[in-house]
């Protein structure tokens, strides 16, 4: 496919209200089609079409997934892989792997973060009615407003107590093979007083 065309797709599916993509069945069955399920399951975050009704993802049997909208929670949560040096949480706790990746934190946009009065470096609370989590903040332009970012991968004892990234999580199970709904997970930031 030629550059062009994707990038117009991408801004044509960026800027529509509501956008959905919708994938019925087949993608499962070539290299890389879990990624490419995974993927698509977070555009409705990163576009902001999370919150219109046909904005999510859609099942192949043709009804949309719900997401309960809670105004406490306005921000939808990402737990990407960010870490190089280790395997999903193990090898955290060695000297040459752990360390060097600077422990947790949430990645948030600028917009987001001057509205709740936070700074680059600034301790936050990051919470749902499931856990609760204190991080450092990073600035990046990389999330669109609407959107943060907590790698996984790290221990409780990292976040300093037993809560981590996943305890944040949605354990609602997805309608495209009864995974867990990662993309539909709502959380608010503070910063720690």
């Amino acid at each position: 496919m030629p550059v062009d065309d994707i990038e117009r797709l991408a801004r044509g599916y960026g800027s529509t209200r509501p956008a959905f993509i919708r994938t019925l069945i087949g993608a499962e069955h070539h290299e890389n089609g879990a990624m490419f399920f995974r993927t698509l399951a977070c555009l409705p975050a990163l576009t902001g079409s999370r919150r219109d009704r046909g904005g999510g993802p859609a099942r192949s049997v043709g009804t949309w997934a719900e997401l309960n909208i809670d105004d406490s929670y306005p921000l939808a949560l990402l737990t990407p892989k960010h870490h190089t040096r280790f395997l999903n949480s193990s090898y955290t706790h060695l000297s040459k792997h752990g360390p060097r990746e600077d422990g947790p934190f949430v990645e948030m946009d600028p917009v987001d973060a001057r509205a709740r009065g936070v700074a680059e470096g600034d301790l936050v609370e990051v919470w749902n009615d499931r856990a609760r989590l204190v991080l450092e903040v990073r600035l990046s332009d990389r999330l669109r407003t609407g959107v943060v970012a907590v790698p996984f991968g790290w221990w409780g004892a990292d976040h300093g107590d037993a809560a981590t990234a996943n305890s944040l999580t949605n354990d609602t199970l997805s309608d495209w093979g009864g995974g867990v709904a990662y993309s539909d997970t709502l959380v608010e930031v503070a910063r720690r007083r």
